[in-house]
């Protein structure tokens, strides 16, 4: 007689490991979307020391008369050609040089931002990073958690005021 699993085993394995499966890979996506969300806010929070920084060692936005810096001279997180920080390839912030002493936060509208950046910037540590001097935050969280009203003009930061402090 030959020796070796029966149908019945190798269907029972077959079953368990799939119910194994379907239990590991929402907990995956999970904490892939967790792992987003604290490079977002690491992002974020970086950036905006970058600016302070920039502007503390050059005073100045511009790099010669009225001359834009250009935004990746400006920080080592990376953003596209037009300042835009993405997550998983959708537009969340975008970051431009106003004037030599002011940078422009503009959000992505919100119907197009995923849902990561929403959760980040919800956060409070993050909505007090991207509120200016006068008191302006990008972002102002409603009654849902989840869903956040966006300010569609973008706030400036008056890197020149002393109301902004890393």
């Amino acid at each position: 007689m030959k020796k070796g699993f029966t149908m019945i085993e190798l269907i029972f394995v077959i079953v368990i490991l799939g119910i194994l499966a379907a239990v590991a890979i929402p907990k995956l996506n999970a904490t892939r979307d967790d792992a987003e969300q604290a490079k977002l806010a690491t992002n974020i929070t970086t950036i905006m020391g970058d600016f302070a920084s920039y502007y503390t060692a050059k005073g100045s936005f511009y790099t010669t008369g009225t001359t834009k810096v250009a935004m990746n001279a400006l920080t080592n997180v990376p953003l596209d050609s037009s300042g835009k920080l993405q997550v998983k390839t959708k537009d969340c912030l975008t970051f431009a040089v106003e004037d030599g002493t002011k940078i422009k936060i503009t959000p992505a509208a919100v119907a197009s931002m995923d849902p990561v950046c929403k959760k980040v910037l919800a956060q409070d540590g993050i909505r007090a990073a991207l509120t200016n001097a006068s008191g302006t935050q990008v972002v102002t969280a409603v009654a849902s958690k989840m869903a956040s009203t966006v300010a569609t003009s973008g706030v400036s930061f008056d890197y020149a005021s002393s109301g902004v402090s890393f």
